[in-house]
């Protein structure tokens, strides 16, 4: 007996002092007796008491876990207390978010209506205001990235949920000009990049970071440009003499001081028959047909993107590389590479350069031609149908059959693929052709005849027997296009798409 008076001492010393956790720990101890009745109903008094003098410091968190536990003690003749107290405290709740969302404070209004969705106590109000406070909130993360579009579209929703809601107008506007603005800025970002205006390109990024600061677009530009600020020096090689190993393979040897960095080669340890020859004065080589190809130049000054992307409805998306001279290495931040892959493999891990309409490789890393180790001293010209192995896992096929070109393609034959992202890699020498025909760059079975992009007085052109359209416009049998054009004929349609890479 004196056990029980003295909890029941405990529960009441606990409840006057204001330790309601522990006041109802002890009350649950005590069972269904009639005290614990009696001390329940104070308890839940208590606890209305503490969830009113929290929502009055607007600490709807504190409130709402406090009417929760008075729910819990309540007995039936305190229902009705209970409903008018929830009703109140949910009315609040909903007026306080209101206003903070007028305010601009979003995280805390959808934080407050969130406390209502997590007790089933949600209505029309408390819902319209957190869908305007998320949208509102994922607004601010799609400007810093220059995804305006997405920016202005969820705002045109939250105006549509709540237009009297203050301010919203304003920043519509806002946005919209800003986006008029970032569409300019990126026309002629994309112009500067394309004819090699490097100080230019560094220019326009920065007033594009200004708009949107983590603009992927421009950040990457920037890096690039600030690299070739910083490497202006000739990329090509001086070729003497190009001799046929015993093999039947063409081989070029390389000093030591060439292997590092994919500089340019030297002439010493040759021997045999040469097949390709290069005009020391004018840095040019000229095939059989008697084209001229540079081999040796600063292609900084080249008016051209480095690489482009075809994207083919209904086949797939392929990455042309229009340089005679292309690496092979890791996509990431940095790696001067023109075909980046997402794989295991050194950041510069091979070079690639077109030579009289052969492709010759060189190993920065681990390469194996058709099963054959190459020596990290030589470069060794890749034959059609021969499979390419990049370290131990990487693994690609070399195609170059179209009778009527040089240009060859790179197929995966490993799961791996380029950053970004494509189905195959083509080295471009003056043409790459597309349609039914199998042995084409692109096969595309269902088109009726091909079509030929080609270069012309570093132009591109585009070529077909029907007649096509370029942009929306219509076009005979041969139209002038640029690296973010579009074209589509009577049964055809690919978009083409310039790439800033790290070449």
């Amino acid at each position: 007996m004196m056990a029980w008076f003295r909890r029941k001492n405990e529960i009441d010393d606990a409840i006057n002092a204001g330790q309601l956790d522990r006041a109802m720990e002890l009350t649950r101890r005590l069972g269904e007796s009639k005290a614990a009745r009696n001390h329940r109903r104070q308890l839940t008094e208590a606890l209305i008491e503490r969830a009113n003098a929290a929502a009055e410091t607007q600490d709807y968190s504190a409130a709402w876990q406090a009417l929760s536990q008075a729910v819990s003690f309540a007995d039936p003749r305190q229902q009705t207390l209970v409903s008018q107290t929830t009703l109140q405290l949910q009315n609040q709740t909903i007026s306080s978010a209101d206003a903070v969302l007028h305010a601009g404070q979003l995280r805390q209004a959808a934080g407050w209506v969130q406390l209502l969705a997590d007790r089933d106590l949600s209505n029309q109000k408390s819902e319209r205001i957190g869908s305007v406070a998320d949208l509102l909130k994922s607004v601010d993360g799609l400007v810093v990235v220059g995804k305006l579009d997405e920016a202005i579209e969820r705002l045109q929703t939250a105006e549509r949920l709540y237009p009297e809601l203050l301010g919203l107008s304003e920043r519509l506007a806002e946005q919209q000009e800003r986006k008029q603005t970032l569409g300019s800025l990126a026309k002629a970002l994309q112009a500067a990049a394309l004819a090699c205006k490097w100080n230019d390109v560094c220019q326009l990024c920065d007033q594009i970071l200004e708009l949107a600061p983590q603009h992927e677009i421009a950040l990457g530009a920037k890096r690039h440009a600030m690299q070739r600020i910083k490497r202006r020096t000739s990329v090509g090689s001086r070729l003497t003499n190009v001799p046929e190993s015993n093999d039947g393979d063409l081989v070029v040897k390389r000093r030591s001081t060439d292997i590092g960095g994919g500089g340019v080669a030297g002439s010493g340890d040759v021997k045999g028959t040469a097949v390709a020859q290069s005009d020391a004065s004018t840095g040019r080589a000229t095939d059989a047909a008697g084209a001229d190809s540079t081999v040796d130049q600063d292609f900084s000054s080249v008016p051209l993107a480095s690489s482009f992307l075809i994207w083919v409805d209904g086949v797939g998306g392929y990455l042309v590389c229009t340089k005679p001279i292309n690496f092979i290495g890791q996509a990431v931040a940095g790696a001067t590479v023109s075909i980046p892959l997402q794989a295991d493999v050194r950041q510069r891990h091979a070079r690639i350069e077109t030579i009289s309409g052969q492709h010759l490789i060189q190993p920065l890393g681990p390469v194996a031609i058709a099963g054959r180790q190459v020596p990290m001293d030589e470069s060794i010209a890749i034959k059609s149908g021969q499979l390419i192995l990049l370290g131990d896992r990487v693994e690609l096929s070399y195609r170059q059959e179209h009778p009527l070109s040089k240009s060859a393609r790179l197929d995966f034959v490993s799961r791996h693929r380029t950053l970004p992202w494509s189905d195959g890699v083509i080295l471009a020498g003056q043409s790459v052709i597309l349609g039914p025909n199998p042995n084409n760059h692109v096969f595309c079975p269902g088109w009726k005849s091909d079509l030929i992009l080609f270069r012309r007085n570093d132009q591109w052109f585009a070529k077909s027997k029907i007649g096509f359209c370029v942009d929306e416009q219509a076009m005979g049998n041969e139209a002038e296009i640029r690296f973010d054009s579009r074209l589509h004929g009577d049964s055809f349609s690919l978009k083409l798409e310039p790439v800033l890479l790290e070449c």
